[in-house]
């Protein structure tokens, strides 16, 4: 898909195939319509131009890699029926400097914003009992991480590389 800054999906769209739009390195921006309740696997992985997307319905998964090497994401609006990100998800999104995650989010993969070095503060909802494994690794420009209650466990390599880490 060269050449192709945005898509317009119509509303009548409810589901978008595992690896649909991969390395489209010219779409700039994408609209999930309102039918769509899951984001699969490598859906937009290495859209490297991608900056912004704005999910429009009751999305409840971003599965693994979903955004991986989205290197120009620069934000992202996630809705309040998300529950999982998948392993992955937001790998290498180098300017995404911050997600607002929902209340009801209970699951965050491993690598899910591993390299994300623009990454400056995020807000761990209650309903994550475990942080997996590298979650936030190399998240250089990552300041502030706020806890809430019910966590549980941090994994293995969470915070490596995580220099600016303050509070």
């Amino acid at each position: 898909c060269s050449g192709v800054e945005m898509f317009i999906l119509p509303e009548s769209v409810d589901d978008i195939g595992a690896n649909a739009f991969y390395s489209c390195e010219d779409l700039k921006k994408m609209e999930i319509p309102k039918g769509v309740e899951k984001i699969k696997e490598d859906t937009f992985e290495h859209c490297e131009s991608l900056e912004t997307v704005d999910i429009l319905g009751p999305v409840t998964q971003i599965e693994k890699d979903a955004f991986a090497w989205c290197k120009s994401l620069r934000e992202i609006n996630i809705p309040p029926t998300l529950k999982s990100i998948g392993e992955g998800a937001f790998c290498s999104c180098s300017v995404l400097t911050s997600i607002d995650l929902p209340e009801g989010l209970t699951s965050i993969g491993e690598e899910a914003f591993r390299f994300c070095s623009g990454l400056e503060n995020i807000e761990i909802p209650k309903g994550i009992k475990k942080i997996e494994n590298q979650t936030f690794e190399y998240c250089r420009a990552l300041s502030s991480l706020r806890f809430n209650e019910g966590l549980e466990v941090i994994g293995e390599e969470v915070f490596v590389e995580c220099h600016g880490l303050e509070r």
